[in-house]
């Protein structure tokens, strides 16, 4: 059951290619290692990590953010970003700013 839209990776049967070295003709060099290495595809950054790894990232952030956030309301002076964030707090959700971070 996928929870926040995090889906377990599922596993794909390889599809089966010519090998490059059928078609080589006589006088080719062989491709270098890393050349046969690089298969041009990439693994997505948060493809290989467990459901369970990935909540635990996300609550990390969230309560970085909120302490972040939290040291901003007793700051005296703000930042461009600070202020930023502190200004659309207050447009959104009023007083409940104050309460916001600490949820």
């Amino acid at each position: 059951m996928p929870i926040l839209g995090f889906k377990r990776p599922t596993k794909k049967p390889a599809a089966s290619r010519p090998s490059r070295s059928a078609s080589k003709q006589p006088g080719q060099a062989a491709p270098s290692p890393a050349r046969q290495a690089g298969s041009g595809r990439t693994a997505p950054l948060l493809g290989t990590i467990s459901p369970g790894r990935k909540m635990d990232i996300l609550g990390v952030a969230l309560a970085l953010v909120g302490l972040l956030t939290t040291l901003s309301f007793f700051s005296a002076r703000n930042g461009g970003l600070s202020g930023g964030w502190i200004s659309f707090l207050a447009t959104v959700f009023g007083w409940g700013r104050f309460i916001l971070p600490l949820a």
